[in-house]
């Protein structure tokens, strides 16, 4: 018995879709703001993988940028008074909050942005010296972490502020001088960041439970600090020094730090992010020659599975994403559920550029596809046997 023509079809066309899924990997460049320099730096990208924020280069300045599908790239602005510069350093999970730091009459200032509202100055902490930066941001954008130079501590202290209660000075571990609060889960409850003295810092996590507790250093390391944290504050991305150099480190609470190591050719690494479930890292690797003032890096990611991977080599051998031109220099952000990720690097004009990469599942590889093929052939063949047998 000859097999329908449009069964063989049908199954043929179920296997292609396969093999080739209707979302594959992408790489977004995404342009720059209008006037001055072509340059632009990605930060962070939201949780949904919606909007990206970063800084760019303009004729007047360095202005703090929001970057949609839909709108592209578009200034924040800055606030008034002061330098003309912001910088994005963080966004709520939905995109819709914007925190980072400004020039502005008072020295530069933390800012949250809103759509309703623009750039809002979040002050001091008592008698600000003239200095605070947002680094993080919880997931409904209602808390923000960073650091402000306070009068009793003239080199900075780490701040937890809501529109509640304010800014709040976290203070440091004790013996440390200055501390810095870098990220925060995604419910506000776990802050973490770095506590310092005048020549090295012990990463922190804070809960309002058992306020700052220090996470010790990886053996042999000098220092530790935190960069990022999962959704439900049990891993923390960071580094430590070891010797002359700095490694890439992931924190948690069986395994205490691991250090992941340098891309080939790289003697340093640091971490930037960490997913939201906290299996995907991003960082860069990077060197620098002191006598040359030269420096070199390239991004990476990192996940327990497959060690640190170069991004620019994995998206082309991977997805097949034509990147030869590009130089990926760095990775800053990553989103919930580690599908996208943002950072910049050099471009094919030899500009710095934003990014941002999609990266969709693999493609199902050939073989599979046709096991696929064959086995539905298998059963429509045994169909067609069976249905003779009982004409």
């Amino acid at each position: 018995m000859r097999y329908p023509i449009r069964q063989t079809s049908g199954l043929l066309a179920l296997a292609f879709s396969v093999s080739h899924p209707a979302f594959a990997a992408s790489f977004t460049p995404l342009g720059d703001l209008p006037g001055g320099e072509v340059k632009s730096y990605a930060a962070a990208v939201s949780a949904d993988g919606s909007t990206v924020v970063g800084y760019g280069a303009t004729a007047a300045g360095t202005e703090a940028f929001r970057w949609t599908r839909g709108g592209g790239m578009e200034s924040l602005g800055v606030l008034p008074g002061g330098d003309h510069l912001s910088y994005a350093s963080a966004i709520s999970a939905d995109g819709t909050v914007i925190v980072g730091y400004s020039g502005s009459g008072s020295g530069y200032q933390a800012f949250r942005w809103t759509q309703a509202a623009g750039l809002t100055g979040l002050g001091g902490l008592g008698a600000n010296d003239g200095f605070t930066r947002a680094s993080g941001i919880s997931a409904d954008g209602s808390i923000i972490v960073g650091y402000s130079q306070t009068s009793a501590h003239p080199m900075g202290s780490g701040y937890r502020w809501s529109e509640a209660t304010g800014m709040v000075d976290m203070g440091q571990l004790p013996g440390d001088i200055w501390s810095w609060a870098r990220a925060i889960s995604a419910d506000g409850s776990v802050i973490v960041g770095q506590s310092n003295t005048l020549t090295d810092g012990q990463a922190f996590r804070w809960t309002a439970e058992d306020g700052m507790s220090g996470l010790g250093k990886l053996p042999g390391a000098t220092s530790s600090g935190a960069s990022g944290v999962s959704d439900d504050g049990t891993v923390i991305a960071g580094g430590g020094k070891v010797g002359d150099f700095n490694y890439a480190m992931v924190w948690t609470e069986e395994g205490g730090w691991e250090n992941l190591g340098t891309l080939p050719g790289y003697q340093n690494s640091n971490t930037n992010a960490v997913s939201g479930d906290g299996t995907l890292v991003v960082g860069q690797s990077f060197n620098f020659d002191g006598a040359t003032s030269t420096f070199t890096s390239e991004g990476f990611l990192w996940d327990e599975a497959n060690g640190m991977r170069n991004v620019k080599d994995w998206l082309m051998d991977e997805y097949g994403l034509d990147l030869a031109p590009w130089t990926i220099g760095n990775v800053l952000g990553v989103s919930g559920d580690g599908r996208f990720i943002a950072g910049y690097g050099v471009n094919p004009d030899g500009n710095t550029e934003a990014w941002l990469a999609d990266l969709s599942p693999a493609p199902v590889p050939l073989p599979a596809a046709f096991w696929l093929l064959a086995s539905g052939l298998m059963a429509l063949g045994g169909a067609a046997r069976n249905g003779r047998r009982t004409v």
